[in-house]
């Protein structure tokens, strides 16, 4: 089936979508509220936790590489790109079941294990899984698209991972009857009933929508030539690109920024802003809002293209971090429409966050893959798999030290206390840093890189009419 035209299917780009349902739900607990979730309900501090998630992603790193060369290699073999998603797939399974279903007295040293069995999994499975998606459309705005249906579908099951906790006290009420009174309140923050749950429902989809796309989906294209280079000359081509440089020099910034906005994000709204009963519904809008940008950027990027795109929602982004860093925990006594005054706040932020930010999730991928196939022109080999590990490396490399040091920051240098009900004003000031102020300066930092990037629409149209004269791709 070709599928590098602009009619690509809908359904074929909905197919490959799905695995991404439950992978979001697996790498977002993680990601967003784990850090929060075990320092809260767990003997374990922030220092350990992020001691453990910054390993764990360094660990991670290393092995991105060779997993993306190794894909590489073994392209045309066993199913290509699809059979590691299966592995890593199958194996994420595992992990995340000890990461959600764990007993009370559960150890920092259980946590080590299985987030970095976890981390690794979600290696085996993303980079193949990633440069798949875009061996499967040469087409600029095609392209666009498929990684947009990508993202609808893993923001649809962070959606449904984030409404778990109202979702289940809705059961508890209408469906056993039980009461839910001010003094026997049923909690509707994160708990270990809503993380068992939130895996059964995993282990559930992720087989069945990994075998839809295995079925529905081929194999994409690739180039003729065999032959290959050493990963040393892999690694001088790719340091050489000055799109890739570009590119991954802005996403180093967003994603320390990011790292340190994950790190806090949970303790910020639901510690900080005392808003821990209303978080599940915060999020859960949040999702809706994100889902609600999807095709306006694509839209978008097809318009002005995909780094015009990128930086239009960055920039209001960096806005948006800087009124997040004003706000101020609820007093117990301002109230708007029955809900504390900062909810309506932090709600009408973090809805705009989530609309401007998918933009980042949406169309990243995509640019890897212009900048792969521009690369195509001077190797004349598929090295996808490559640049989608240089990508997922430097993600999870600043993503790591970006917690590290929100950890760090925040806990030991300003004091910020995860349990506490009251924080000093030092404290204040720490948390307010990570999850306002300094991923506002990288964000400026970013935008300033972006705007020197140079695969236009333009451009990639000439890269795609000099791999067809050259006779450079055949389809699987």
């Amino acid at each position: 089936m070709n599928l590098t035209s602009k009619g690509m299917s809908w359904k074929v780009a909905l197919a490959y979508a799905l695995p991404n349902f439950g992978l979001a739900i697996m790498v977002g607990p993680i990601q967003g509220l784990m850090q929060g979730y075990y320092t809260k309900h767990f003997a374990i501090t922030m220092a350990q936790i992020g001691g453990v998630l910054f390993l764990a992603r360094i660990i991670d790193a290393i092995i991105d590489p060779v997993v993306g060369m190794t894909s590489d290699h073994f392209r045309s073999r066993c199913w290509g790109r699809r059979s590691w998603l299966v592995g890593g797939a199958t194996l994420s399974l595992l992990a995340v079941y000890h990461l959600l279903v764990v007993p009370p007295d559960q150890t920092i040293e259980g946590l080590r294990l299985w987030i970095i069995v976890g981390f690794i999994a979600w290696t085996l499975s993303e980079i193949p899984y990633l440069a798949w998606g875009t061996e499967l459309t040469s087409d600029y705005d095609a392209r666009t698209r498929i990684f947009s249906f990508r993202t609808a579908l893993g923001f649809m099951g962070a959606l449904l991972f984030l409404a778990m906790p109202n979702l289940i006290a809705y059961y508890q009420i209408h469906v056993q009857g039980l009461a839910d009174t001010p003094a026997s309140p049923l909690t509707r923050d994160y708990s270990h009933l809503s993380m068992q749950v939130s895996f059964w429902l995993l282990a559930i989809t992720l087989p069945v929508f990994v075998a839809v796309a295995l079925w529905c989906c081929p194999g994409g294209s690739h180039v003729r030539k065999t032959e290959r280079k050493s990963p040393a000359e892999v690694l001088r081509i790719l340091f050489s690109n000055r799109a890739m440089l570009i590119f991954m020099g802005a996403f180093a910034a967003l994603g320390i920024a990011g790292g340190m906005q994950i790190a806090m994000a949970y303790l910020h709204v639901s510690v900080y802003l005392k808003l821990g009963e209303e978080v599940s519904q915060i999020y859960v809008i949040g999702a809706c809002c994100s889902l609600l940008g999807v095709p306006v950027w694509n839209w978008l990027a097809a318009v002005a293209g995909k780094h015009i795109a990128l930086i239009a929602g960055l920039a209001v982004t960096c806005v948006l971090y800087v009124a997040l860093g004003l706000l101020q925990p609820h007093d117990g006594v301002s109230m708007l429409w029955g809900r504390p005054v900062v909810f309506w706040y932090y709600l009408a932020i973090f809805c705009g966050l989530n609309f401007f930010q998918v933009v980042y999730y949406s169309i990243s991928p995509a640019i890897i893959g212009d900048i792969s196939e521009a690369a195509m022109l001077e190797t004349r080999e598929d090295q996808s798999g490559t640049y989608f590990a240089v990508y997922t490396f430097v993600y999870k490399l600043v993503i790591g030290i970006g917690q590290g040091l929100a950890f760090f920051i925040a806990g030991a240098v300003f004091g910020f206390d995860p349990k506490g009900f009251v924080q000093t004003d030092r404290a204040a000031v720490g948390i307010k840093l990570m999850m306002g102020y300094l991923p506002a300066v990288l964000v400026v930092v970013a935008i300033l890189i972006l705007l020197r990037y140079p695969i236009t629409k333009k451009k990639h149209l000439e890269i795609q009419a000099k791999i067809k004269e050259l006779g450079l791709k055949v389809e699987d």
